[in-house]
């Protein structure tokens, strides 16, 4: 069923009354979305990112929308204030990158319809005043028009120059970092994050070590699934158009005691792909069929090829000059995909700490539902280390399929940390303590 976004609003006593953003819309699927004062007048207006698998490329429904304030909570879209962003969109992230005074725009494009895995485009929309936005991507950084399937992005100082630069990560990409020259063109950096290539989920700053600079925290698959990763033994993605039909095909694999086989059970490949049925003809041969002997019957020549080369959340840190030391995180935080982390001293000691929810409810049946999380505080030590808080004396229990977190001060003073679910209510939880959470 088709369904309006919602906006909530916190009444004088704490409570929310939500209300349509806008039906006019609903055709649209809501993915990213952002409030940030676009036109300058005091009041935060609405960006939402429109993406989701549904129509062909550059659908009208994949136009992304801005709606502007009125100063006391009614929003009203502007059709005419932004470029054509019609790519497949799932994030959206605001900074004033160029030191003019307003904020810019950074759009993550997710998938390109009916042609996964490709790249779609990706945006950088500078301000031109008044919450006028112009794409400037091909000028500041032709790279960053096809940075790949971003699921995550950050405007950040990771040098410390006083320029916010920007960095990305998504599926099989890895954690990339485009430098910020003075706001006139961006750079792609290297920072010793080589063979990060995973299937990330989220990105989350914050200086966890107390040495003056960002670190993050970094959302990837997780450990509990049957699938496992390496630079030399990589998750691969081959694609090309294998039957000759005008559209893409995808042929995922991984390795298993040193050779590299198809994920996809026969049925699934054989459907997909019709010309393999004259030479598979039983699951027992198609269970030793390697993935190289299988792309020589499907006819692999331009093929491209896409990899992942490690699945576990990460904590990624930066040693200065530049450069960043990837480290997994516990094993508490790698029973599921990790999509929302909040970064904040939870219990008060001067150290950062986060908060994490995820799960995925949408994996292929052969795999089924990763859904092992319950959501964590995990403790910082003020030295890059990390300690899961258990949740009989933090409260916090999230178990559903959820997708982000968000921390927002009620009326009555006391905080209130929101979590978004796929297909099922926001969930609420009052910080009663430094350190407890209370549905």
């Amino acid at each position: 069923m088709l369904q309006s976004g919602k906006i909530f609003l916190q009444g004088k006593n704490g409570a929310f009354a939500g209300k349509d953003l806008s039906k006019t819309d609903i055709e649209s699927e809501d993915m990213g979305c952002l409030f940030f004062d676009a036109d300058q007048d005091n009041d935060l207006d609405l960006y939402v990112v429109s993406g989701g698998n549904e129509y062909n490329p550059d659908h009208r429904h994949y136009q992304d929308r801005l709606y502007f304030n009125d100063g006391n909570g009614n929003f009203k879209k502007d059709d005419t204030v932004l470029p054509p962003t019609t790519a497949s969109g799932s994030c959206v992230i605001a900074a004033d990158y160029d030191h003019d005074g307003d904020l810019d725009l950074f759009v993550g494009g997710r998938v390109f319809p009916t042609a996964y895995p490709q790249s779609p485009r990706s945006y950088i929309l500078r301000n031109n005043g008044k919450g006028r936005f112009e794409d400037v991507t091909q000028r500041l950084a032709p790279e960053i028009e096809k940075p790949g399937m971003v699921t995550g992005a950050l405007w950040t100082d990771f040098n410390n120059d006083g320029w916010m630069d920007l960095a990305v990560a998504g599926e099989y990409m890895p954690v990339t970092f485009f430098r910020n020259d003075s706001g006139k063109k961006f750079q792609k950096a290297d920072t010793g994050l080589a063979n990060s290539e995973g299937w990330w989920n989220s990105l989350t700053a914050g200086d966890f070590d107390n040495d003056g600079d960002m670190d993050y925290i970094a959302g990837n698959f997780g450990l509990n699934t049957p699938y496992r990763a390496s630079a030399t033994q990589p998750i691969n993605v081959t694609f090309k158009d294998f039957d000759h039909n005008g559209a893409l095909e995808a042929i995922t694999s991984y390795y298993e005691e040193g050779v590299n086989y198809p994920t996809a059970s026969m049925d699934v490949l054989t459907n997909q792909l019709p010309l393999l049925k004259r030479t598979l003809l039983y699951y027992n041969t198609y269970a030793r069929t390697s993935t190289s002997d299988l792309l020589k019957l499907a006819g692999n020549d331009g093929a491209q090829v896409l990899y992942c080369k490690t699945l576990p959340s990460a904590y990624i840190e930066n040693s200065g000059n530049g450069k960043f030391n990837y480290r997994p995180l516990p094993v508490v935080m790698q029973l599921a995909p990790v999509y929302g982390v909040l970064a904040e001293d939870v219990n008060q000691d001067g150290n950062l700490d986060f908060v994490a929810v995820g799960n995925s409810y949408a994996p292929e049946v052969v795999t089924g539902r990763c859904d092992a999380f319950t959501g964590l505080v995990m403790l910082g030590d003020g030295r890059g280390n990390f300690n899961p808080l258990p949740v009989g004396q933090s409260g916090f229990f999230a178990s559903g399929d959820a997708k982000g977190i968000v921390q927002l001060k009620a009326a009555n003073g006391t905080w209130l940390t929101a979590v978004t679910q796929n297909d099922d209510s926001v969930k609420v939880f009052r910080s009663k303590t430094a350190d407890k959470f209370e549905v």
